[in-house]
């Protein structure tokens, strides 16, 4: 008989990080809806309790150590292609290993992130929430958001 070692693509992460934040939503009270085709950047459209009705787009990171712990270069970079201040919408990043989310919105990403101005990555947008050592950046504290929280957030 011969061992399978089952290695889970980036796809299949992603899917299920996706569907775990959408499960802790869920958990907490809201409506949630999925995108059957991944238009304009939308996974989600979760209705508050209060009947308001917000787009998430989450993205979800492995933090890829070295032999020392430390973090390899990239691995806490969160990278949006052509971004759009659009009202009520949201990016949810999420780090597994440190079971770490930030909410930021469209606006407040617009404004934080670094954009590529040439290249064959022009126009892509990133932000490294997770620095070197694996613990997230001070800078991004604001932003970090908890299951318990998400009520607060989308009233």
């Amino acid at each position: 008989m011969t061992n399978f070692v089952y290695t889970e693509s980036s796809t299949c992460y992603a899917r299920r990080m996706e569907y775990l934040i959408i499960s802790r939503f869920m958990a907490a009270g809201f409506k949630c809806f999925q995108s059957v085709a991944d238009d304009n950047a939308t996974d989600y459209v979760i209705k508050s309790k209060s009947g308001n009705y917000y787009e998430l787009q989450i993205k979800a990171r492995k933090l890829n150590t070295g032999e020392t712990g430390v973090c390899r270069k990239g691995s806490g970079r969160f990278q949006v292609k052509n971004p759009v201040d659009r009202p009520n919408y949201y990016y949810i990043f999420f780090v597994e290993q440190i079971n770490t989310m930030w909410c930021i919105s469209a606006q407040e990403y617009l404004q934080l992130c670094s954009r590529h101005k040439s290249g064959k990555n022009m126009n892509q947008t990133a932000l490294v929430l997770v620095s070197p050592n694996g613990k997230p950046r001070p800078k991004f504290k604001e932003y970090e958001i908890k299951q318990e929280d998400f009520v607060k957030k989308f009233q």
